[in-house]
């Protein structure tokens, strides 16, 4: 009786004690299933990481999705998982090894501590029950913690969008595919991982990463321009064509040259290669090809000339166009893409709907040859007009100007914010007649053609349609082996315009 009277009396400190304990085992408990769940030491049971393909086809990205976006969730319920697991074996495992014996002895010699089973049974119960509620609060606290990092970050990801589509546009930087069967324009590059070749359609800030992501690879990758992402091979969204390197990086020139066949469209586009080279490199600036492609165009029609006199002929099919850096100084730097297409072509209006790169531009290049102008060419004496039959554009300016032109205008393209250069050429050839006609600067020339050879409505044609004109004269020659001094004044009147400063 006496044994059972004082279990009674210490049953109440008993429950005070094995409360705190149980409390605080309970505790220990979900920081062990926390830490486990993370994968944090040495029994640690994390969830595996999902399998990521290289070339997934359900649309997906082959890269991992942001913690907070995938991982975060199954996480969580593992952690969860494993709490609860951990919570239950412990009470459990008090409950067999303090309070059960209390009821039913182990030992049959051993009597009964009802009182004490009661206050184990009670202290477990009430230490769990305190954890739970802790806790409960614990996960709320976690829960507003993961839900403001989500919602922090989604904003994140909107305003990097925004800040670089801003950037973009201030920079005035737009990019153009290549491809001869697409020529749209490229919202924002496709990039492929230099390390495994996956291709990763959007790269932008997003579910799968805010400022990198990672490939399937493992590879991390920039997800904005700004961050360096233009260093990447990068691709057409549309046509999954390569894009010249460093698209992206600065804005682009889209130089669309038209004009009649054999009217010196491609030895003037080769020199202005040129001449860009020999001008801004002599400045300490650099212009320089931006892949093999157009590097090899140089190379072999500057060879080319050199023998023959005259480059390669263009060919008749579309062709990727022929890419420069301009790098003079940080904000004077451009990319220039000269898009140098067969006369043919502008035969008839109706070949010319595949031209969708002219969308892009804000400078027009037509190239006049002076010599398919009948009445200039019958002014010729005979002997001349036989040495330079053979170098003669067979149709006159004005019609393939127009038909350009309503070509350009049907597809919606408005030529009035636009600008066009005027390149008269092979001023060398006729090089005495134009002195005695008094024709060099851009004045001379709109009297020479409208009141001499009678191309008044051409020139009304181009000043209606374009919000600005200029005729300049050239020598598409080198003379002392360099470029001729009208090939520079062509340069410069088609890149002043467009933002690319010369220092002189």
């Amino acid at each position: 009786m006496a044994k059972i009277v004082a279990s009674i009396f210490f049953a109440p400190v008993l429950v005070a004690l094995f409360t705190v304990r149980y409390f605080v085992v309970a505790l220990v408990q979900y920081g062990r299933g926390l830490t486990s769940g993370l994968g944090i030491g040495r029994n640690a049971e994390p969830v595996p990481l999902p399998s990521v393909s290289k070339q997934p086809s359900d649309g997906r990205e082959p890269a991992y999705k942001q913690y907070l976006f995938g991982q975060m969730w199954a996480d969580v319920r593992q952690i969860g998982k494993l709490v609860w697991r951990y919570q239950r074996t412990s009470m459990h495992g008090a409950f067999e090894k303090k309070a059960k014996p209390q009821f039913v002895p182990e030992q049959p010699s051993t009597d009964p501590n009802v009182p004490f089973g009661v206050a184990y049974a009670v202290a477990i119960g009430l230490g769990f029950l305190l954890a739970t509620v802790v806790l409960a609060a614990v996960a709320a606290l976690q829960a507003t913690a993961f839900g403001l990092l989500l919602v922090l970050s989604i904003g994140l990801i909107y305003l990097l969008r925004v800040v670089d589509t801003g950037l973009l546009q201030l920079r005035g930087i737009r990019i153009t595919c290549s491809n001869p069967n697409d020529y749209g324009r490229v919202p924002y590059p496709s990039y492929k991982c230099a390390t495994c070749g996956a291709m990763h359609h959007d790269v932008r800030p997003g579910r799968y990463g805010v400022l990198t992501r990672t490939c399937a690879c493992g590879n991390k990758l920039p997800t904005l321009l700004m961050l360096g992402s233009h260093r990447m091979p990068g691709y057409c969204p549309k046509c999954h064509e390569p894009l010249p390197p460093g698209s992206g990086q600065a804005p682009e020139i889209v130089l669309p040259v038209f004009g009649a066949s054999n009217a010196g469209k491609t030895q003037l586009m080769v020199l202005l290669a040129l001449a860009a080279q020999e001008r801004f490199e002599r400045r300490g600036q650099k212009v320089e090809p931006a892949d093999d492609y157009t590097r090899d165009w140089i190379k072999d029609q500057s060879q080319h000339m050199s023998k023959m006199g005259m480059p390669q002929k263009t060919a008749k099919e579309l062709r990727a166009p022929y890419v420069l850096h301009i790098r003079s100084g940080r904000r004077g730097s451009r990319t220039l893409k000269i898009f140098d297409v067969a006369g043919e072509i502008f035969d008839t209006s109706e070949h010319i709907d595949g031209l969708r790169y002219a969308m892009a531009a804000r400078t027009f290049v037509f190239v006049l040859d002076p010599l398919a102008i009948e009445r200039f060419w019958t002014s010729l004496d005979d002997k001349l007009r036989t040495k330079l039959a053979s170098v003669r554009s067979v149709r006159e300016p004005a019609s393939i100007f127009e038909n350009a032109t309503v070509a350009f205008e049907q597809m919606d393209l408005t030529l009035t914010r636009t600008r066009l250069v005027v390149a008269v050429s092979k001023a060398d050839l006729v090089e005495a007649e134009l002195e005695q006609a008094g024709v060099s600067s851009d004045a001379s020339l709109r009297t020479w053609l409208c009141e001499d050879l009678d191309q008044i409505n051409m020139v009304n044609a181009m000043e209606q349609r374009f919000a600005s004109v200029e005729f300049v004269l050239t020598s598409a020659v080198r003379r002392d082996d360099t470029v001729d001094d009208s090939v520079v004044r062509f340069m410069d009147a088609v890149l002043t315009n467009e933002g690319v400063k010369q220092h002189r």
